[in-house]
């Protein structure tokens, strides 16, 4: 189903095109087309950020004029260039919603992020772009970073997965199974305990505001 809906998505770009850039940033907007305004203006300042291109995607087609309205204006005012994807229909968040917008980025490093998120420094960019070339391959292939509540408090310092066991219902017996699942790392601690902000391997897990090595066009 989700590839049937994606096979008629399309993207429409908006402002001067380039051949290529650092890094794609890809956000889908799960139905809130005004976060495409919200989010790319306190991004759009930092040094360096000229260097990426944004892809904001819309998986719910009823909502494509107020999108494509918000993408002018976010044009006219901000002088952005960026592009608008547009599903047609409901495919899922990462599976469908990220996944074929990302086959059009002109970059070769993606930036998947939610559209509530922002950033606390005005250099993000240019930092990313230092650390993408200056750490090695394996560290940089795909990490994730440090998320802040409103406050200033950490919303966690990465994830870690869980072993439980779940219990169903046979025809005569009880059943119990082991299950997988996820669980945030260090909700709520002040914003300045370095401990849970160093890097370090965690498993195959990270944030939705993450970067890693993509497959673009480049």
């Amino acid at each position: 189903m989700s590839a049937e809906i994606t096979s008629k998505a399309y993207v429409e770009r908006f402002g001067p095109q380039r051949a290529s850039f650092d890094g794609s940033i890809v956000v889908c907007l799960y139905g809130k087309p005004e976060f495409l305004y919200l989010q790319s203006a306190p991004v759009r300042g930092g040094a360096g950020i000229d260097s990426y291109e944004f892809i904001y995607v819309c998986n719910s087609p009823e909502l494509t004029e107020i999108l494509q309205r918000e993408a002018r204006i976010c044009r006219a005012d901000l002088r952005i260039e960026f592009n608008t994807g547009v599903s047609a229909g409901q495919c899922g968040i990462w599976g469908g919603a990220i996944m074929w917008p990302a086959r059009h980025a002109r970059s070769k490093r993606l930036l998947i992020v939610n559209p509530d998120v922002f950033p606390r420094e005005a250099g993000w960019a240019r930092t990313h772009t230092a650390l993408v070339e200056g750490l090695p391959a394996a560290q940089t292939s795909l990490f994730g970073v440090p998320a802040f509540y409103d406050d200033g408090s950490l919303m966690h310092g990465g994830m870690h997965f869980e072993i439980d066991t779940g219990v169903s219902c046979g025809r005569t017996v009880l059943v119990h199974r082991n299950w997988c699942g996820w669980s945030i790392t260090a909700r709520g601690p002040p914003p300045g305990t370095q401990a849970l902000l160093r890097a370090r391997p965690v498993p195959f897990a990270v944030t939705a505001g993450f970067s890693c090595r993509g497959s673009g066009l480049v």
